[in-house]
């Protein structure tokens, strides 16, 4: 059981109704008989109508093997990215400093 919650407007301007909404989470319990799915990640699809009523809702436990991100492992690849990218944007402006220099000389 989990609650939901969706901004007023969150339904409006769809193309059609119900529309899907995806999202990852974990998986919590505090039952001894669940401790086997703990912390595993879920896969749940919502079927929401234009009066943000759930029609419908599949729920999967991803696999070891599932190519589908977190939204934390996603932030995490994404900062080292970026981070990244900056680095080299750096480097990429000193060498040209350095180059523009020669060329002057």
């Amino acid at each position: 059981m989990h609650m939901v919650s969706f901004p007023d407007d969150f339904a409006q301007g769809r193309a059609h109704y119900p529309f899907t909404y995806i999202y990852i989470h974990r998986f919590e319990s505090n039952s001894e008989t669940d401790i086997e799915n703990k912390d595993k990640d879920i896969l749940t699809t919502l079927y929401i109508d234009a009066n943000l009523n759930i029609r419908g809702a599949e729920v999967f436990f991803t696999e070891d093997d599932t190519n589908i991100l977190s939204k934390e492992t996603s932030k995490e690849i994404i900062t080292k990215l970026t981070n990244s990218l900056v680095e080299l944007q750096n480097e990429y402006e000193e060498l040209l400093k350095k180059y523009n220099k020669l060329l002057q000389k």
